[in-house]
């Protein structure tokens, strides 16, 4: 199983399309994982910064994310202000992904409202399912699902090694 690692929310950072350029990021690790990211925007000029959002990231003891917090910047008040987490949750057959909202009332991050599920039990493929939380009744309902194919990396290696043999 491929696991969330501080080079994923790396690339994930690197990746952003051009028109994201209004921002700037600043990353804190300890050891080899991200625990916050910072991300500022860029004036019109992009001469001056501003607070925007932080993400806090936690691990598990087998270094596994487990939680990825998201604080807005509170600008007439001055400090941040959590506005909802994604929990990850792992067992033998893959993960999954929770959205969870801040209840500013009851300090606490108390009701999911989705998830996502993802199975790697069958070779060679991850099945994704996307959730809602019915508000009614406190059920999930599937909103969608995905099969994705793994590309085969050891298949890949012995065609290009055919390749490169046959020149």
């Amino acid at each position: 199983m491929k696991l969330i690692t501080a080079t994923t929310i790396f690339f994930m950072t690197m990746s952003l399309p051009k028109t994201a350029t209004e921002f700037a990021y600043n990353v804190e690790m300890t050891n080899e994982n991200v625990t916050s990211q910072l991300v500022y925007k860029k004036s019109a000029d992009g001469r001056y910064l501003s607070h925007h959002l932080k993400y806090n990231f936690t691990y598990d003891e087998q270094e596994r994310l487990v939680r990825k917090e998201v604080l807005k910047w509170n600008g007439a008040l001055g400090n941040w202000e959590r506005s909802y987490c994604l929990d990850y949750s792992y067992d033998a057959c893959g993960y999954s992904v929770e959205y969870v909202m801040w209840n500013a009332e009851k300090e606490t991050y108390a009701y999911a409202v989705a998830k996502q599920v993802y199975d790697e039990s069958l070779e060679g493929s991850v099945t994704m399912a996307s959730y809602r939380k019915d508000r009614s009744n406190g059920e999930w309902v599937v909103e969608n699902r995905t099969v994705m194919l793994k590309p085969d990396a050891t298949l890949l290696a012995a065609q290009e090694a055919d390749i490169i043999n046959s020149l």
